[in-house]
């Protein structure tokens, strides 16, 4: 869930609240596409996960967007998207802020989850 392709489909589908945070209703989060992943897939997301949580843990930005990026390349891969169509997503969450490492492995707040 901590991707940019499914942070472009909130966008989408969820509401939005005062001070720029989203509604993370079940109504939401349910219908999210999640494609199927392989075994190696889903290990290797889980190892990102973890690692982009202690990086976030020591405030350590450098290698959290070094992880959220890989992190997202296979997100990229996992749901078919072609070469045209990440950028734009990726141009889409960059003047929100959403690209921004705090924004899925920190706590939320509202400099995080601009509306």
């Amino acid at each position: 869930l901590n991707s940019a392709p499914l942070w472009w489909i909130i966008r989408q589908i969820a509401a939005s609240k005062q001070n720029g945070y989203f509604e993370f209703k079940p109504m939401y989060v349910r219908p999210l596409p999640i494609p199927p992943a392989s075994a190696a897939d889903k290990a290797r997301l889980s190892e990102l996960a973890e690692a982009c949580a202690a990086a976030a843990q020591r405030g350590d930005e450098e290698t959290l967007a070094v992880h959220e990026a890989e992190i997202d390349q296979i997100v990229y891969r996992l749901f078919d998207l072609t070469p045209e169509e990440i950028p734009l997503i990726e141009s889409s969450l960059a003047p929100l802020g959403l690209r921004q490492p705090c924004c899925r492995f920190r706590e939320a707040s509202p400099d995080c989850l601009p509306s």
